[in-house]
């Protein structure tokens, strides 16, 4: 039984943001063919440890490395779900969405909080703010459910919206 092997992979493009930071990537790997996903982490060379692949020296490295660690996880686990389902194993398995996903583009959780913000009272300008953070949300992770969410998906949120606003704003 072949199995898909991963790692990350820091700054392969070999270059840096405006900020002087890189992506961080998971590198899928089977079959003499690879792969990448982007963990949607930046980080300086200096808060990358390329021996041990780790995050260091940055004020959220445990969160970021946790984070990093459930995203091969996240891979591995819809890999094992492939394998009990009897499909051949390819890496383009691992591209194609989820069964959420494929039900009509949102997930059930993003689905049912719309309906929430559409019916509620609220005014309209809190409305549109609810809206632009579930279609964020729907951006960063297309597949979550109410049990994918803890403290360490909503960090993981906060940084990936932190770096977009960064983006935004001038």
């Amino acid at each position: 039984m072949e199995k898909i092997s991963y790692r990350l992979v820091y700054n392969r493009k070999n270059s840096l943001n405006d900020k002087g930071m890189a992506l961080i990537q998971v590198e899928a790997y089977y079959k003499k063919r690879k792969i990448y996903f982007s963990t949607h982490i930046y980080v300086t060379p200096e808060q990358w440890d390329k021996k041990q692949q780790l995050i260091i020296c940055h004020p959220h490295s445990e969160v970021l490395n946790r984070m990093l660690d459930e995203f091969i996880l996240s891979l591995q686990w819809k890999e094992l779900e492939c394998w009990k389902q009897g499909k051949v194993i390819s890496l383009e398995l691992l591209k194609q969405p989820s069964q959420r996903q494929r039900n009509g583009g949102e997930n059930l959780f993003v689905q049912i909080s719309r309906n929430w913000v559409e019916q509620s009272n609220r005014k309209e300008s809190t409305k549109n703010n609810l809206y632009s953070t579930l279609s964020l949300l729907q951006e960063f992770s297309p597949d979550v459910s109410i049990s994918d969410i803890s403290y360490t998906y909503l960090k993981g949120f906060f940084l990936y919206f932190s770096q977009k606003l960064i983006w935004i704003i001038p």
